[in-house]
């Protein structure tokens, strides 16, 4: 009898589900883009994301791009000097770089509520120019190079390659229309370029304070530009605190819409950035800005004051080793962030 009332119940139970379920429509799939929608988005990115300021680098220099570098001829040269006695070194007096191409990729990535992130990869050829004033003589007798320097002024090429990364957000104008028209709503704040790679480039970071990044200060306002994994709590006298992958609105380009830009003042700024590097060399910092009266690229020390033109910037802050800038065997290894800013 028990076995009888279990069965029927079963039975009534399947009726009344399939009852109840009646007339519903399934759940609508999860939204995952096809192939008009990526190729929307790559043509949006090609012909007009790309030619926005957002991604200048222009600092880089058109041509022969050399500035005066304050190197001075301290202890650290000396005993550079001293190591690896087969390579040539030399002290330099400015440098710059050439470009030579580019080559733009997209990773996109469609996720709920119609809405897609692309990860923006841009990757250059440059060659480093480096002029210098003495170099160490070769001895073609011993096949070494001498443990002194001679006055002689010398250009030499290093080739200097870079990979750069953003994030951006983009979505569709009507969400409920196909072909879905889409435009770019979001960027990331800071433009990361390492040479050679992630892994060989230098990084900001103190290591008394755990990750640190870049500092931007004036006598009204301090400005912390960390890495991801910094931990908001380990500096407390910043009054302002802005993750690398912070995005930010495209519209406050022109226009004030959300407060999600780095806001800095009008006053002179300067640049702190601590870095790491393995294996051990000695980094030296920069700060690529467009000057307030001429509006061209001026690169100066990360120590010294500059100050931006009010409206919507983007500076660079870049540390290159050493070793890149004395050493003609050493590869150049470098990590530029381009921090997107508004001054008011």
């Amino acid at each position: 009898m028990k076995a009888k009332l279990t069965v029927f119940s079963g039975i009534i139970g399947i009726i009344l589900l399939l009852f109840l379920s009646c007339g519903n429509e399934p759940p609508p799939p999860f939204f995952a883009g096809d192939g008009k929608d990526s190729a929307a988005i790559k043509e949006l990115l090609t012909n007009e994301v790309l030619a926005l300021p957002l991604f200048e680098d222009t600092m880089f220099g058109r041509g022969n791009f050399l500035v005066g570098v304050e190197l001075k001829k301290g202890r650290y040269l000396d005993t550079l000097l001293k190591m690896d006695r087969p390579f040539m070194k030399f002290f330099p007096k400015a440098f710059g770089r050439k470009k030579i191409n580019q080559r733009d990729s997209f990773n996109i990535i469609f996720i709920k509520d119609t809405t897609c992130h692309v990860y923006l990869i841009r990757e250059f050829r440059d060659s480093l120019y480096i002029l210098t004033d003495s170099v160490t003589p070769y001895l073609p007798d011993s096949g070494y190079y001498a443990s002194y320097f001679v006055a002689k002024e010398t250009l030499i090429v290093k080739p200097f390659n870079g990979i750069s990364w953003q994030v951006a957000f983009f979505e569709p104008i009507k969400k409920d229309t196909e072909p879905r028209v889409w435009k770019l709503k979001k960027i990331s704040g800071c433009q990361i370029i390492s040479s050679p790679d992630a892994e060989k480039a230098p990084i900001f970071f103190d290591q008394a304070g755990g990750f640190f990044g870049v500092v931007i200060s004036s006598p009204t306002k301090t400005c912390t530009v960390f890495q991801l994994e910094y931990q908001r709590s380990r500096d407390l006298s910043c009054s302002l605190k802005f993750s690398n992958r912070r995005l930010f609105y495209v519209e406050e380009v022109s226009c004030e819409k959300k407060d999600s830009l780095l806001y800095l003042p009008t006053d002179s700024l300067q640049v702190s950035c601590p870095y790491w590097l393995d294996p051990a060399d000695s980094v030296y910092t920069f700060v690529y800005y467009k000057d307030k009266e001429t509006k061209k690229w001026q690169r100066i020390l990360s120590s010294k004051k500059f100050v931006l033109p009010e409206g919507f910037n983007r500076f660079y802050v870049e540390g290159i080793t050493y070793e890149a800038l004395t050493h003609i065997k050493k590869e150049p290894r470098a990590i530029i962030w381009g921090i997107a800013t508004r001054v008011k």
